[in-house]
């Protein structure tokens, strides 16, 4: 397989997996989440600086329908990886 069609597989690969496989993610909360609700300091959470993004909560800004935000955001994020890698990749060549 050569560097291009690996590439161009797992650029595919990433897109379903942010858009499609993300609807079936546990909607419990992460690891960190869990333990301070356990020990008791999770109410001192404050807002982040990045809270009223675009992307803000793995959702998009706007979309009432949860799932289609929650994929797009996928969506949109895996582009911009991708187009950083790229950047990156393209610069030092």
């Amino acid at each position: 397989m050569t560097a291009r069609r690996f590439t161009a597989v797992a650029f595919a690969l990433a897109l379903v997996v942010a858009g499609v496989l993300s609807q079936y993610a546990s909607p419990h909360p992460d690891g960190l989440m869990h333990v301070a609700e356990a020990a008791g300091f999770l109410s001192s959470e404050s807002t982040g600086r990045t809270s009223g993004s675009p992307l803000a909560g793995y959702a998009v800004a706007g979309l009432r329908d949860a799932r289609l935000s929650g994929g797009l955001a996928g969506v949109v994020g895996c582009l911009a990886c991708f187009a950083l890698v790229g950047a990156v990749t393209r610069r030092r060549a």
